[in-house]
């Protein structure tokens, strides 16, 4: 199954608007590749130990010929092993009501179905998750999944360009003709320690910023902010809910549609696991 570009913006689950744009890189000699396996290995370890994740999320993209930007912000959530959600409203919409909205993009993940919002035609359309993993398919959300160190590796070409004090800047390029469809080049910013006080949740090895290239020359840049890694979250937030006038489709016909609640999410409870 393929979905829109919308499974695309997925991988923010696992990543994620006191929206800051990352600094420059510092300035000195480029780290070595030991270090690379290092940072590596330690964000390898700290992705498998989020077990669910609340975050604020922007995306910008920006049009390779007239730089025109188009900007995008929301939330998402994510709970392992694979219920998620993702809200991202185009900017000169925010805060109008759903029924209202003519641009944006939603995506529930259940476990069991994924349900895309069309604005386009006012459709939720169901779609019946796939046996594989549709992350597995997709270079970013496979690479912010968390996915092995030496899996990386072996699929992108890595370079952990600068580190200073607070950030490290990985550029990613491709190797495979199927990632190379998917982008030409990238750069992900990950905290090199927790910027947050000690009673608010520790963001080391989290990333900050995600920019990638397409092949058409389009720029996408995600900011992520606000992050709550290991929220207990409620019960109901990965519950598609109903829209007024919209109406329900089953991409399979064979797939049973699950109910939709016509209700505003809880708020997520700011509560950490310990």
């Amino acid at each position: 199954m393929k979905l829109s570009g919308l499974a695309l913006s997925a991988c923010l689950i696992f990543a994620g608007s006191t929206v800051a744009q990352a600094p420059v890189p510092a300035s000195g000699p480029a780290p070595t590749g030991e270090r690379l396996d290092q940072l590596l290995t330690a964000w390898e370890k700290r992705m498998a130990g989020t077990e669910s994740l609340y975050t604020k999320t922007s995306r910008t993209e920006t049009h390779p010929l007239t730089k025109k930007q188009t900007t995008f912000v929301g939330e998402a959530a994510f709970q392992k092993p694979s219920m998620a959600r993702i809200d991202l409203t185009h900017q000169d919409e925010v805060g109008k009501p759903d029924a209202e909205k003519t641009n944006f993009e939603r995506l529930f993940c259940t476990g069991q179905y994924i349900y895309e919002y069309s604005p386009a035609d006012k459709k939720i359309i169901i779609h019946e998750m796939p046996k594989n993993n549709p992350a597995d398919d997709n270079m970013i959300m496979s690479f912010l999944k968390g996915m092995k160190a030496a899996n990386a590796k072996a699929r992108f070409d890595m370079t952990l360009s600068k580190e200073d004090e607070w950030y490290g800047y990985l550029l990613i390029s491709p190797k495979n003709a199927a990632d190379k469809a998917e982008f030409t080049a990238a750069q992900l910013t990950i905290w090199m320690k927790n910027p947050n006080p000690a009673n608010k949740p520790d963001l080391a090895m989290m990333p900050v910023r995600l920019w990638y290239r397409q092949p058409n020359g389009k720029e996408v840049t995600y900011t992520f902010g606000d992050m709550q890694p290991n929220v207990n979250l409620p019960k109901d937030a990965f519950v598609p809910r109903q829209i007024a006038g919209y109406k329900v489709e089953n991409a399979q016909p064979a797939v049973p549609m699950s109910p939709l609640v016509p209700k505003t999410p809880a708020p997520i409870v700011r509560e950490q696991k310990p």
